[in-house]
């Protein structure tokens, strides 16, 4: 499953120049984020959906989350038809919200899982809950570090065992924001052996930023 930031910072133009935190504008020579983030998902799908036919022979394409304000599931994308797909269904924008999207992941894979075999429990109280014998998602998310509730994020992350979290943080080269959320992510990967972290920045080689990330999604036997 994929979880994708479309908020609005993902969309700024680097060679416009970047205002950072500490007050600098940079410039840099590499495409925004989010057009590299469409770039990587679109490499990683030619992979990811075979292997999930391994299981399900009849599927076309991966589940799909969106969020910016809000999280939106977007269906599956597939290679077929990815860029019709990805300009009619993203929607570029908003605030950062990474929460948001998190929780539509989570009620979207526990409400398959339930009508698809019985697995999961929905307490009134604390929502979905794992059950014995449910199978554990692989998620890739990408997004940029943006978001106003990355601490609650990071904190699911450290809770949550029914997934495996892989997360590559998109962002510019030298952007001491970006660089602060890496050493957070990383610190938490690094104790958490459910969850993978890559640092994404600057311009980098998409065919081996892909393959990085397929040996965390699929630690076993990954995709060639």
């Amino acid at each position: 499953m994929l979880l994708i930031d479309v908020s609005g910072s993902m969309t700024m133009n680097p060679h416009a120049g970047i205002l950072g935190p500490d007050g600098v504008t940079r410039y840099h020579d590499q495409p925004s984020n989010i057009c590299l983030v469409e770039h990587l998902v679109h490499r990683v799908l030619h992979h990811m959906i075979p292997r999930a036919q391994r299981e399900h022979p009849d599927q076309v394409g991966i589940d799909t989350v969106t969020f910016s304000s809000q999280g939106r599931y977007i269906g599956q994308l597939s290679t077929a038809h990815f860029r019709q797909d990805w300009y009619s269904r993203v929607r570029l924008g908003g605030g950062t919200q990474v929460m948001q999207g998190w929780q539509v992941v989570k009620n979207t894979y526990f409400e398959h899982q339930h009508a698809r075999a019985g697995h999961g429990r929905f307490d009134p109280e604390f929502g979905w809950q794992p059950t014995p014998g449910m199978p554990k998602i692989s998620l890739l998310v990408f997004l940029d570090g943006e978001a106003t509730d990355m601490d609650e994020f990071e904190l699911e992350l450290l809770g949550e065992t029914w997934a495996y979290v892989t997360i590559a943080l998109v962002g510019m080269e030298n952007c001491p924001h970006h660089h602060s959320h890496a050493i957070e992510l990383e610190r938490v990967a690094m104790f958490n052996p459910h969850v993978g972290f890559y640092d994404v920045h600057g311009r980098v080689c998409e065919r081996m930023v892909v393959e990085d990330l397929l040996s965390s999604v699929y630690p076993v036997d990954p995709p060639q």
